[in-house]
């Protein structure tokens, strides 16, 4: 029965689990289809080996991947996998969510069997089977970080610590909606590791070496780089550094107990070199092809504070935690070594990553798992906090983190909340910030950081271009226009439109818009394709003083000619000429432009 003195704890955690089961229940992925079903994009990668090995029995040739895709489209194309030379496929992700997946596929095989879907492994219980049991995950991570933080910390401070973990950091993301991702995986093996760790230094024995080397070797299994959590395990309790060679003795004494840890791991982690020799003949086969790790220069500045992707821009909270590391320091020594050796080795390699934005996501979503391990240091701040008068000013910043963790969840998954999963900008943000909406306008600032919206004055007309006696023919054609028989046309084989020229002494203003009519019989959905319209001011040199572009395609409904412009600020630099021009930038879609219009004008 729980101790009255936790109590304050317990109520924190079934909080927790209240907010993330209504979030994931206003979300309803599992009821979802297509690319925003619970099984999709990267999770549909890690899942593959389920039904590939115990529904299809074809991990070669992964013949049921047509049938899958057409049917459920989980993705835009399929890039969870790759053909070998002698024309097998071999899966790009690790096979460890599959393993932490099972008992989830179990539940989903179950339904479809007695409910009467198609047992395919996509169907509709899978999807409810993986998200059902991803939640469970979650609970379980929650539960026993609680256990292990309550060893150290009062009630109160643990409280604290899974209230603004849960709710005012992008774990809530990660947990309630997009469970399935590895991060949510890895948070609980990360919390098992430090409950058990601390079990077995209390008492060593082989049954509690087996599960720290079956943890261990999951996380490792899920992903690779998660080795680094075996820190935690080998340095758990170091206080100083003198004490090093006393910890080193008591491994060496438990020393057949460690061996069984590590073998256990071991074994765990040969899953995947056993399926990579099965499959491709190798013993190990780097699936990520042309990414890598930039180890020479990691994103510091990129992933720490950038409006792209910045941890500490869309998870402000942490910098809570990353203060604690002083008064984890000062107070608890022994939990400050490895729990700060593990965050800066797991962060060095986080943000030496090649894509380190990690795709379309909430903020930094590869730190989320690391916040079982910077619950310490963040306890040890709140530990302090509740004792101190900072606290009247500190929770009101800790409510505040709150509101803007779930609004900005909301933005990220309304279908015009506004928040881009990969490509945001400081301007865009700004835009953006406490709104549950935005419109296409607002949309441009994802290309450009100008856009003018306030009202103009002495606007001034000094360039019309409807190409109907434009003298280049090339690709302007006929019957395409909306007011006139003639307009630009591109496609795959012509890429760009003619370029347009102002002279310099034509622009005396201080803003400047290229406006145009456009038209397309469908949508380019691929961001790095989208046909651009760019304008530039160049030197008398040609060098380009001053570059902006927006993608044409975010604004551009289908079958419909639509008015787009693009606004600039003069720059303040010599410059002899402004071009613009549009850019098909690989788009195989048919677009054709016409009723051109440049103004100049001043705020």
């Amino acid at each position: 029965m729980e101790k009255p003195t936790n109590r304050l704890s317990l109520y924190a955690l079934i909080i927790c689990v209240l907010a993330i089961l209504t979030v994931s229940l206003c979300e309803s992925k599992w009821n979802e289809t297509g690319n925003r079903a619970v099984l999709s994009w990267d999770v549909t990668g890690y899942y593959f080996y389920l039904p590939a090995g115990l529904i299809y029995k074809d991990f070669r040739k992964l013949e049921f991947k047509d049938s899958i895709m057409q049917k459920y489209n989980p993705s835009s194309s399929f890039y969870q996998a790759f053909q070998l030379e002698n024309g097998d496929w071999l899966l790009q992700y690790p096979i460890g969510l599959s393993v932490l997946y099972s008992p989830g596929f179990a539940i989903g095989h179950l339904g479809a069997k007695i409910g009467g879907y198609p047992p395919d492994g996509f169907s509709k219980p899978y999807q409810f089977g993986i998200w059902i049991w991803s939640l469970l995950i979650a609970f379980l991570g929650l539960l026993l970080l609680r256990k292990f933080l309550l060893s150290y910390f009062s009630d109160k401070a643990v409280a604290l610590t899974l209230l603004v973990l849960t709710l005012a950091t992008n774990y809530m993301n990660y947990v309630a909606i997009d469970g399935a991702m590895a991060h949510n995986y890895a948070f609980t093996l990360y919390a098992a590791i430090l409950f058990f760790t601390k079990k077995w230094y209390d008492h060593p024995s082989f049954k509690g070496s087996i599960i720290i080397g079956l943890l261990v070797g999951l996380a490792a299994l899920v992903r690779p780089t998660d080795i680094v959590i075996a820190i935690v395990p080998l340095a758990f309790g170091v206080a100083s550094l003198k004490m090093i060679p006393n910890t080193f003795s008591f491994l060496l004494k438990h020393w057949s107990k460690l061996l069984f840890a590590v073998l256990v791991m071991v074994m765990i982690g040969s899953i995947q070199f056993v399926y990579w020799k099965i499959y491709s003949g190798e013993w190990v086969y780097y699936t990520y092809k042309e990414y890598g790790f930039y180890w020479t220069r990691p994103y510091l500045k990129e992933c720490l504070i950038s409006f792209r992707k910045g941890w500490l821009v869309y998870t402000p909270v942490m910098i809570f935690a990353l203060i604690g590391f002083i008064f984890l320091y000062k107070k608890w020594r022994p939990l400050f070594w490895f729990s700060l050796a593990f965050f800066v080795v797991n962060t060095y390699i986080i943000f030496s990553w090649d894509i380190w934005w990690y795709g379309g996501s909430f903020g930094q979503r590869a730190m989320v798992e690391s916040y079982a391990i910077l619950a310490l240091p963040l306890a040890a701040f709140n530990e302090s906090l509740i004792k101190s008068f900072w606290k009247i000013v500190i929770i009101p910043v800790f409510l505040f983190c709150t509101w803007l963790n779930l609004l900005q969840t909301y933005q990220l998954h309304s279908d015009n909340g506004g928040m881009d999963p990969e490509f945001m900008t400081e301007a865009y943000y700004w835009r953006i910030f406490g709104r549950t909406s935005v419109n296409n306008t607002d949309r441009k600032l994802l290309d450009t950081d100008e856009d003018f919206i306030k009202k103009r004055n002495n606007v001034n007309v000094v360039l019309k271009e409807d190409f109907e006696s434009y003298r280049d023919t090339s690709n302007v054609r006929t019957g395409m226009a909306p007011n006139s028989n003639r307009a630009i046309f591109l496609n795959f084989d012509f890429q760009k439109s003619p370029v347009l020229e102002i002279d310099r002494n034509q622009i005396k203003g201080n803003w400047l818009r290229v406006k145009g009519k456009f038209y397309a019989p469908w949508k380019e959905w691929d961001m790095w394709k989208m046909p651009q319209l760019k304008i530039a001011f160049y030197d008398a040199e040609g060098k380009a003083v001053k570059e902006r572009f927006i993608r044409i395609s975010r604004f551009l409904p289908t079958e419909e000619w639509t008015e787009i412009w693009i606004d600039s600020k003069i720059p303040e630099e010599s410059f002899e000429t402004f071009k613009f021009w549009i850019d098909q930038t690989g788009s195989r879609t048919h677009l054709s432009a016409d009723d051109f219009i440049v103004e100049i004008f001043d705020e």
